[in-house]
């Protein structure tokens, strides 16, 4: 191997030095707990721990309106409406943290007598650069401006905690330590001079849509492969110039024909084309191996010609394919955004949310990665879905090419008292019945033939 392989080797060895000592770092535990409730992983906080012990303890910016009233009465007021107080002057809130995320927050390394850095030689340890004056006070400034929002959001009355979480997070992320990389120099030169070689910096993997290469004005040399960039190294040099792969984004287009309802939290997917990013190559891949093996426990109550999954053909159903998307869709926001899996899921056909096609319980568990954070589905039947979709499948029966659906006369007493005791314990009104025949119908009237009477004008009439 030559001095130059060993020295990009050495040098990696140095970074990923830090690296694993940045991941052992943790926020103090009563701030980490204020943060886990609004979906801030140990992971994401890491980032900023360096604010730790670089403020003074418990002092955070005035909160009020433009008029600087009190903290208190802040809790009450719009996000958007919420001033600081900052050198006796008021700013607006909002205003001030859209401008911190708009670039990297540097910070230094306080004590380099400590590991990883007391192992380091002294010309590595010099790479981590000393913040100037005005660094160093702005980034005093912006971590006073965490921990206030880290107040707002353990207030009781605070009107936006979530809000302030999600900036809170966004700002986190952009703390970088200041780091100067090699100058790299060309050892051919005559004399044992020195000169800066040319650096490019790009996602070079061909099979991603951000490929260097492919970008507008771009142009790379023919020798140059995707095999060039490895575990071992993350860069190459060729005809004077060094190529230095800095990852890639790799996207897929996902195509949705129904409408899913998440909950807890809340998100609906409608019918259409929802992009999936993230910087792995096989995140997509893994999620679709993971949905392929997908158990779903349970059964919905049998009716004969029931839509949907409310057939009870989970992994035949030609809906299958879709209902993977759109878990993908979600799954793939967890693993990059660190959103939370929702608890419960409901489908509706189509681009509207009349006709449920199926209702869901979402396992989870702690996986050893976020896939396996998501461990299937469960049949599930709320209340006001089922009674939804039970006078859906009676006007269904209505309509002039309608479906004549039917439950089993040995499941008819079964039936009835699933009926009542789902729309009973979710304080439903029990106005369904299945009679004798198998059929379903509202209580007060007798039989299908007495809804006509009513004229039912669309499917909003019969769920009055």
């Amino acid at each position: 191997m030559n001095n130059k392989g060993l020295h990009i080797i050495l040098e990696q060895n140095r970074r990923q030095d830090f690296l694993d000592w940045v991941e052992k770092q943790k926020q103090k535990p009563e701030v980490q707990e204020v943060l886990s409730k609004y979906e801030i992983t140990t992971e994401e906080s890491r980032n900023c721990t360096t604010c730790k012990g670089r403020i003074q303890d418990n002092v955070t910016w005035p909160l009020g309106d433009k008029d600087g009233p009190t903290d208190q009465q802040a809790d009450y007021l719009a996000f958007n409406e919420i001033y600081y107080k900052r050198n006796n002057e008021w700013n607006s809130l909002e205003t001030e943290l859209e401008k911190l995320i708009k670039n990297d927050i540097f910070y230094d390394v306080v004590d380099k007598t400590e590991e990883p850095f007391k192992s380091m030689d002294q010309d590595e340890q010099d790479r981590y650069e000393e913040l100037t004056a005005e660094e160093l006070k702005s980034l005093k400034y912006i971590c006073y401006m965490l921990r206030t929002l880290v107040q707002y959001i353990k207030r009781e009355n605070s009107n936006d905690p979530t809000r302030a979480a999600d900036y809170w997070k966004k700002i986190c992320l952009k703390f970088k330590v200041k780091y100067k990389e090699d100058e790299e120099t060309d050892d051919d030169d005559e004399g044992g001079s020195t000169s800066p070689v040319n650096k490019i910096f790009g996602c070079f993997d061909s099979s991603s849509e951000m490929y260097w290469c492919n970008e507008e004005g771009n142009e790379c040399p023919t020798e140059l492969s995707d095999d060039d960039f490895n575990n071992v190294s993350n860069r190459t040099e060729i005809n004077g110039i060094i190529y230095i792969h800095t990852g890639c984004t790799y996207e897929e287009t996902i195509t949705l024909k129904n409408t899913y309802r998440f909950l807890s939290p809340g998100k609906i997917l409608k019918p259409g084309n929802y992009t999936v990013s993230s910087k792995s190559k096989n995140m997509v891949v893994k999620i679709r191996e993971k949905l392929k093996e997908m158990t779903i426990e349970g059964a919905f109550a049998p009716i004969s010609n029931a839509p949907g999954f409310y057939n009870n053909e989970f992994y035949t159903n030609p809906l299958r394919t879709d209902l993977d998307n759109a878990l993908l869709v979600i799954l793939s926001s967890h693993c990059v955004n660190k959103k939370a899996i929702p608890q419960d899921l409901i489908i509706y056909e189509g681009d509207t949310t009349s006709k449920p096609l199926g209702e869901f319980r979402i396992n989870q568990e702690d996986g050893v990665n976020c896939i396996d954070d998501f461990d299937g589905l469960k049949a599930h039947e709320s209340g006001e879905i089922l009674q939804i979709r039970l006078k859906q499948l009676m006007f269904d029966e209505l309509s002039e090419d309608g479906t004549t659906h039917i439950v089993f006369r040995d499941d008819i007493d079964r039936f009835n008292k699933f009926i009542d005791d789902t729309l009973g314990r979710n304080g439903m009104e029990d106005d369904l019945m299945v009679d004798l025949n198998g059929k379903l119908q509202l209580e007060h009237l007798i039989g299908l033939g007495k809804i006509l009477e009513n004229k039912p004008i669309g499917l909003e009439k019969i769920l009055k």
